[in-house]
Order: structure tokens, then C-alpha cells, then sequence
């Protein structure tokens, strides 16, 4: 009976498969508004809950290589010698993979001197002594000689844009390769491996690897009756590269006997760090795991401004301080109900984070505030359309809207252009456009209202204008 299942992923081999297989639009790498490649971990993440949820396993663990060398680096100098470096769009990924897993309480080792494939050797044996079933996740086909009575392998394919899953347990290697899992260390010492740059011997390939493993079992028997190999040619190469298909062997045998006390129980699948995994989720624009594992978003802030209306003495010093400090900090407020599309009721200078001054621009023709400005609009001037300008604060506030030194930052500020320009103020300065940005980040969007911007990118809750005014 088993005592639990323990599934341990090779964190390198799943990234890498995820890199080359998960691509956006237009066979782009996918990657967040601020430039951060996602894709690998996007894949990683889908392989992973895909695994999960098919196994339901008591006990987790993923597996790193290091950048150190290994004992094989040492043993052979041309140990993986022709392999490309990793690309800088996955090595990027790799840290923040292992942020996410820290978040989902997921063990993860990786120690020096020694790949991913050894620690997952060693750890399944050890769970193997406990009585535990082991399931490994990987995208390399060297984890095939693990396999056992208690140790399946998954290994995750790409047929036709789709990803499958070859799964493997000592039936299936049977059926399909006709040796037992070790004798796969043989094969490969005889017919090596070009990815790791393992030699095995010159001139023997795949099929007559297997072959020969069939008939001889192992690696000291073929050559204890290298005599009986019939085909000259392979005789020769055999006994020529005698040292060489030993040292093969070795490099191609997955270390089991790391000298590690595990327990098991450290591998415990553990709740998510419900908080820590949203922030990073959303960082990396996950919206699709936060909304499939469930997560809830910390309580959104919300933002009381003290907004002082102004008048002419304080937009004056206003001004002065927008002068001093070199940027606007501006929104204004649309009459909607007006019928203009462009009549501004007024507009709120940014102070500091908890204080606003609210400038009214326009308002009823009868208010002795204001006086009737040449307006002019589809044929109508100010008057007949309703609400009359207020000229003496547009005067106040044109020099600031004017001054090409400081920098205007606002929120769907196409309307507020046409306002100022139909009253004869031309902007300059304009910095930065909230709406335009987040139309760049998600332009699929069907409206941008500043609530939900800030909501969704500050996590800051404030009153929608359209709530507010009508």
C-alpha cells in the first residue's frame, strides 16, 4: 500500500519546453506592459496545474540545475560543451518562476555539483524506500531509466500545436522499447547524446545502440563477448572506443545517492501564500490563474481627497506653486449634459495625495460670476447654448497650460486640448496621457475610466466622475 505520491518536476526541462512551445500573437514571445518575458512561466504554470490536478499528490518538489559545475563538468571537460547559452528572454524568467513557486509554499532544491536529474534521482529513491509513489514531470527522456515498480514518468509533447502527454511506467517501456529502465544508461553509453555532448562511440547510432542492448543486456557483457558481434564494422568501432563508451555510461547515469537526509514531509503540499502569489500573479498579468486559483485581491484603499474650490486668490497661488514645482497634475470635469462635446465644467489641480483645489470654468449664463465669452460652436455661441465661460479664471490659468517648462499630466486630455484651444489657449508640456497608457497596455478595452485604472493599477478606490456629476 502506498503511503502517498509524491511528484517531482525538473524545473530547467519544463521552463525550456514552455519557452520554445508558448508564443503570442504574430509568434511573438509573450511578455507583460513593462517588457518582462512571461511566456515560459505561463507554460510552466499550465503544465504544472494540468499535473496536479490529473495526480493529486501529497508531497511536491521542484528541481533546479545550478550555473556551477557538476561532477560530470569535472569528470569529462566536454561535458555539454556545444550547448548554446540559455537566451536572455528565458534566463530573465528563471528568478521569477522561482518567486511564484515561493508564493504557492512549492518546495524547490538545487544544489551544486549536481543537475536537476540528480536530485530527482536521489529524492525518488528516497521516497521509493518510504513506500511512496513517485511521478516525475520532465521534458527529458534521460529520467526514462528512474522508472520503476513505484516511479512513473510525464513528459509533456507538442503534436500539432497541442500539448500531449507520454506517460511512461515499466509496462509502457517495455511495449515500446523492449529493455528495462537502467538499459537505458547502456544505450546511451554506446550511441551518446549530441544535447549533452556525451561521445559515445563514433559511428554506432540509435538503432544499432538498441540493437546490441538487446542482445547483450549491459555494457560489461557486450564487451566480455565482443567476439560474437557479427558486424565487423561495429566490432571495430567497440573495440576501439572501449574508454570511451565507459566514461559515456557514467556521464549518462543519473546520480541516485546525493548524501541528503530528506523528509519527506518538507515536500507536504501546502497552501498558497494567498496575498504574496496575487501581487506576483498580477505583476506578471496573470489574470486568467488569478481568477482560476481563486485569489482575492488586498482590500482596495480608499481615497478621500479634501477638494477646496477655488477662488481668485487661491488659483493664483496655485499657480505659482504648479510654477515652482514644474508639473500639472490636472482632470477636468465634462458637462454631459450640456449637448457639446467638448464644454468643460471645470477642472481639479492636483496638491498632494490627500488635497485637491477645484477650478469651476463654466456654469449657468444667470451667475453673476461669470461673463458671456465669444464662443463659438456649431453656430451657437455660449449664451444660447446655456452656460457662459468663466474668461477671468481661463486668463489665470493660460500661462500654466501654455508654459512648454511644465510638464501636464491628466487623463483623456483630447477633449481638454479642443476646450483650451476653442478659447484661444494652446496646450505645451504635455507629459503624460493615463488613458492613452492604458489603452497601449490593453487595447482591447471597451472604455478606460479612471476608476478602474486606479483601481486595477494602484489598487486605489475613488468615486467614478459619471457617479459623481450625472
Amino acid at each position: 500500500m502506498s503511503n502517498g505520491k509524491l511528484m517531482l518536476i525538473d524545473g530547467n526541462s519544463i521552463l525550456n519546453r514552455a519557452f520554445y512551445g508558448i508564443k503570442g500573437s504574430g509568434n511573438e514571445l509573450l511578455q507583460t506592459s513593462d517588457g518582462l518575458y512571461t511566456n515560459a512561466i505561463y507554460g510552466f504554470l499550465n503544465i504544472y496545474f494540468k499535473y496536479i490536478e490529473e495526480e493529486k499528490p501529497n508531497y511536491i518538489c521542484v528541481a533546479f540545475d545550478m550555473k556551477a559545475p557538476t561532477f560530470r563538468h569535472k569528470d569529462y571537460e566536454g561535458y555539454k560543451g556545444k550547448r548554446k547559452a540559455m537566451p536572455e528572454e528565458l534566463a530573465v524568467q528563471v528568478p521569477v518562476i522561482k518567486e511564484v513557486l515561493d508564493a504557492m509554499n512549492v518546495s524547490r532544491i538545487e544544489m551544486e555539483g549536481y543537475e536537476a536529474d540528480d536530485i530527482i534521482g536521489s529524492l525518488s529513491l528516497c521516497a521509493e524506500k518510504q513506500g511512496i509513489e513517485v511521478v516525475i514531470i520532465t521534458g527529458d527522456r534521460d529520467s526514462l531509466q528512474l522508472v520503476s515498480s513505484m516511479t512513473r514518468v510525464k513528459l509533456p509533447v507538442t503534436r500539432k500545436g497541442k500539448t500531449e502527454t507520454e506517460e511512461y511506467d515499466l509496462e509502457a517501456i517495455n511495449d515500446k522499447y523492449g529493455i528495462k529502465p537502467p538499459q537505458f544508461i547502456e544505450v546511451k553509453a554506446l550511441m551518446g547524446d549530441a544535447s549533452d555532448n556525451i561521445p559515445g562511440v563514433p559511428g554506432i547510432g540509435e538503432k544499432t545502440a538498441f540493437e546490441l542492448i538487446h542482445s547483450y543486456g549491459d555494457l560489461d557483457n557486450l564487451y566480455e563477448n565482443l567476439q560474437n558481434v557479427s558486424k565487423k564494422s561495429v566490432k571495430e568501432k567497440l573495440e576501439q572506443n572501449k574508454e570511451l563508451a565507459y566514461m559515456s555510461r557514467h556521464l549518462a547515469t543519473i546520480e541516485r545517492n546525493i548524501p541528503c537526509n530528506w523528509n519527506m514531509n518538507e515536500f507536504s503540499v501546502k497552501p498558497y501564500n494567498d496575498d504574496m502569489l496575487y501581487n506576483i500573479l498580477n505583476r506578471l498579468e496573470f489574470k486568467s490563474f488569478i481568477n482560476r486559483l481563486g485569489l482575492k485581491r488586498e482590500k482596495e484603499v480608499k481615497l478621500n481627497v479634501n477638494v477646496k474650490r477655488a477662488d481668485r486668490e487661491s488659483l493664483e497661488e496655485l499657480c505659482k506653486n504648479i510654477k515652482n514645482i514644474g508639473f500639472a497634475a490636472f482632470n477636468y470635469v465634462m458637462d454631459k449634459n450640456s449637448g457639446n462635446d467638448d464644454n468643460i465644467k471645470g477642472i481639479a489641480f492636483y496638491i498632494d495625495d490627500l488635497n485637491a483645489v477645484y477650478v469651476e470654468l463654466s456654469g449657468n449664463a444667470k451667475n453673476e460670476e461669470y461673463t458671456n465669452a465669444e464662443y463659438t460652436k456649431d453656430g451657437k455661441d455660449a449664451k444660447n447654448a446655456g452656460y457662459s465661460i468663466n474668461t477671468e479664471y481661463l486668463h489665470i490659468i493660460k500661462d500654466i497650460f501654455e508654459d512648454t517648462e511644465i510638464k501636464k499630466y491628466g487623463h483623456d486630455i483630447k477633449a481638454f486640448l479642443v476646450y483650451l484651444k476653442r478659447n484661444g489657449i494652446n496646450m505645451n508640456g504635455l507629459a503624460f496621457d493615463t488613458m492613452i497608457a492604458s489603452y497601449l497596455i490593453n487595447p482591447s478595452a471597451d472604455k478606460y475610466p479612471l476608476s478602474q485604472i486606479a483601481s486595477e493599477y494602484l489598487n486605489i478606490k475613488i468615486d467614478d466622475f459619471d457617479e459623481l456629476f450625472g
